[in-house]
């Protein structure tokens, strides 16, 4: 290096030093004149960092190494402030008589609670370390924090732990560290005590501060981790299971550390102020926001790494299963203790869950890590799965028979057993599809025990006009498919004229939107979402779309489909057309299959007859005489709110003025009045309730 080069730089380190020693004197000058404190420091440091940043970069600093020299200033303030305490501890050591007396073991100045909390402090180092203790903080200090890092040292080592005032009956960190045990993330040691002041109990806790640097030093030093990114992913997929099963809300890149000792990197976190508080933090929300908080030092580099942080999600996740009886008893004693008995009954639910599952969709909603295509394809496939009766290796689906070539077949059969939600065609409008959740929230719940079934008339997708679609339907139609993977027997998707339309893309185009067909707008919308993968996950789609039934039959006498019934029908006999619509896919989804076409786009009025696509009071008498029902409800035709012919009522869930049926399946006298009772109307305004949150709900089922 030129000598010119080296004097240069020798020059900007001695402007640096100077710049950082008279701002470290400043900060202790201003902080001697008041009562110091962690808030105080970091009120004095934050009041001109600013200033001293533009201060560094002027001396030649870029932007990353003066946040690094700032990110330094409060351990060099701590020692600063040691070295003038330590002064002045040995100019007053020849003045015994005024300041350095001792009196009966205890220091002049000092309070019965100071030296009862030294104390303390002391007896839980020793059970931690063993040996003599010596305290190199002030405790007096942290009576007005709310948490304060305390350094010891024992035989010669320095050690840090964290000193917090607490209160025993929402005290979390040691049900956290049990299940931090179980679920295999480096745990630390907890003591916890009670003293007095002025007739008042006081309760704290002494926590082992984790060894090694925190992300957020790590972010700023890249180099310490360099040749262990993947063991990095692994270990923060277990912290984010950990945050996931206790719905931690603020794990961020301060407060998990990272401990690269004898080749290996291992990160862990502690100091829980707030967990287990289900109803207020979503575990989903929680632990996404763990994972961007962590992953973004990487870049785009984050996204190679999406299987090292399944790994250690899952990992970690199953770990807790396999330890469910000893975790959930700690957490039942958790529960007890502190009356949050919320916190036993979600983890016993949460750790029934899929573990694969929960980290593709975390990853696929992370802001850093922006892939859908995953997740899709998993939902895809699982859905698809659960139709054909693929995830106990047989054919199990209790409500749908097979057709003659041994495929699921067109109808669904329900029993006389619990309510039917029927919600006719969505459209594309997300905010009425939430409101039917948001008007009943337990149907969840009720879905996943068997004791409700929704029904849903087709044609989720394709808004009723350009100005409404967005790929926020995608995202619909995917929450269908999670519905369906999770609840097979329980909710049913039938095919729609919209759906028929992606079936057969080009041989059947629909409305035009612009220049563009709704299929061609749909895949654009896809294209939009999925980029280079908009062709798998649009086969995905249909593929999806090929697998829905065409009607639902009901015991008490209820037909359900898209539209229909079939104008001039021949068959009079109930068990002949029931083993029809069983087989309606056999003849193919082409117009060669009139009475799949009839069934999907058929209207009701002389005129649409007259066309050749439409239905009269005629046919739907006797298409209910011949399938011994007594009422249909269909959608497809836009009304305001329902419309009714004879024995047929015409729901519209999609329009401002909409809503949808709920129907008791026990009432063997089901008729067209009391269908008129049983809608419901959707309420104005939004359904506050997003699909990620319903998402979240489906899969803790």
């Amino acid at each position: 290096m030129p000598a010119g080069s080296k004097q240069e730089i020798k020059k900007k380190d001695e402007k640096v030093s100077k710049i950082m020693a008279q701002w470290v004197m400043e900060i202790v000058s201003e902080l001697e004149n008041n009562k110091i404190s962690a808030g105080s420091m970091n009120a004095a440091i934050k009041k001109s960092g600013n200033k001293i940043i533009t201060q560094l970069k002027d001396a030649g600093l870029n932007n990353r190494e003066a946040q690094s020299q700032v990110s330094q200033v409060k351990g060099r303030v701590i020692n600063e402030i040691k070295k003038e305490r330590r002064k002045s501890m040995v100019g007053a050591a020849g003045k015994k008589e005024e300041n350095g007396k001792e009196e009966n073991g205890k220091i002049s100045g000092e309070s019965e609670f100071e030296r009862d909390l030294k104390l303390k402090v002391e007896s839980a180092l020793r059970e931690f370390y063993g040996g003599k203790i010596h305290l190199d903080s002030k405790l007096k200090l942290l009576k007005t924090t709310k948490s304060q890092v305390i350094t010891a040292e024992h035989d010669g080592v320095s050690r840090r732990v964290i000193l917090k005032e607490i209160n025993p009956e929402t005290f979390c960190d040691f049900a956290v560290m049990k299940i931090q045990k179980y679920t295999g993330i480096q745990y630390y040691k907890i003591n916890t005590f009670e003293i007095k002041e002025q007739n008042k109990k006081r309760n704290y806790a002494v926590i082992e501060k984790p060894r090694g640097r925190s992300v957020m030093m790590l972010r700023l030093c890249p180099f310490k981790i360099q040749d262990f990114e993947a063991q990095y992913f692994r270990e923060l997929g277990k912290i984010v299971a950990l945050v996931f099963i206790c719905a931690i809300p603020d794990r961020n890149a301060e407060n998990i550390t990272g401990d690269k000792t004898g080749g290996t990197l291992n990160l862990t976190t502690c100091d829980f102020s707030d967990a287990f508080n289900y109803s207020l933090h979503s575990p989903i929300a929680c632990a996404g926001n763990t994972l961007d908080a962590n992953v973004s030092l990487f870049g785009k580099t984050a996204a190679h790494h999406k299987e090292d942080l399944k790994k250690g999600f899952i990992g970690a996740f199953n770990s807790a299963k396999d330890n469910r009886y000893r975790l959930l008893y700690h957490i039942r004693e958790f529960s007890n203790n502190t009356k949050n008995f919320s916190a036993f009954n979600n983890i016993k639910r949460i750790i029934t869950q899929d573990p694969a599952l929960i980290s593709g969709r975390l990853i696929a909603k992370s802001k850093v890590l922006k892939d859908d295509f995953e997740f899709v394809s998993e939902i895809i496939k699982a859905a698809v799965d659960a139709i054909e009766g693929k995830v106990s290796g047989n054919y199990v689906r209790k409500f749908r028979p097979l057709d003659k070539r041994g495929k699921p077949g067109g109808l669904i059969q329900l029993p006389k057993k619990g309510m039917l939600y029927i919600v006719a065609d969505i459209q594309a409008n997300v905010d009425n599809f939430l409101k039917v959740f948001k008007d009943n929230p337990k149907l969840i719940n009720e879905l996943s025990k068997g004791k409700s079934h929704l029904v849903i008339t087709g044609d989720l997708i394709h808004s009723p006009s350009i100005e409404q679609e967005s790929t926020s339907q995608l995202d619909l139609l995917e929450t269908a498919m999670l519905l369906k993977a999770k609840f097979p027997d329980n909710f049913h998707f039938l095919l729609g004229n919209h759906c028929l339309g992606e079936i057969l893309g080009n041989e059947m185009l629909l409305y035009k939107k612009g220049k563009l067909s709704e299929q061609q707008y749909f895949e654009k919308l896809i294209k939009e979402k999925y980029k280079d993968n908009y062709k798998k996950v649009h086969e995905g789609y249909v593929d999806f779309l090929k697998h829905l039934p065409l009607i639902v039959r009901t015991e008490n006498g209820i037909i359900v489909s898209h539209t229909g019934p079939i104008h001039c029908w021949d068959i009079k006999d109930m068990d002949a057309g029931i083993e029809k619509f069983i087989n309606i896919f056999s003849g193919g989804y082409g117009r060669n299959n009139k009475e799949l076409y009839q069934m999907l786009w058929s209207r009701f009025g002389d005129n649409y007859v007259e066309k050749g696509k439409g239905y009269d009071k005629e046919d739907i008498e006797k298409f209910l005489s011949a399938m011994n029902a007594k009422v249909m409800v269909v959608g497809h035709t836009p009304a305001r709110g329902y419309a009714v012919h004879e024995q047929q009522m015409v729901v519209d869930s999609e329009g401002a003025e909409s809503g949808y049926l709920v129907v008791d399946l026990t009432d063997d006298d089901i008729n067209i009045e009391k269908l008129k009772q049983d809608f419901r109307w959707f309420k104005k305004g939004s359904a506050h309730k997003k699909l990620d949150d319903l998402n979240y709900e489906i899969m803790q089922r």
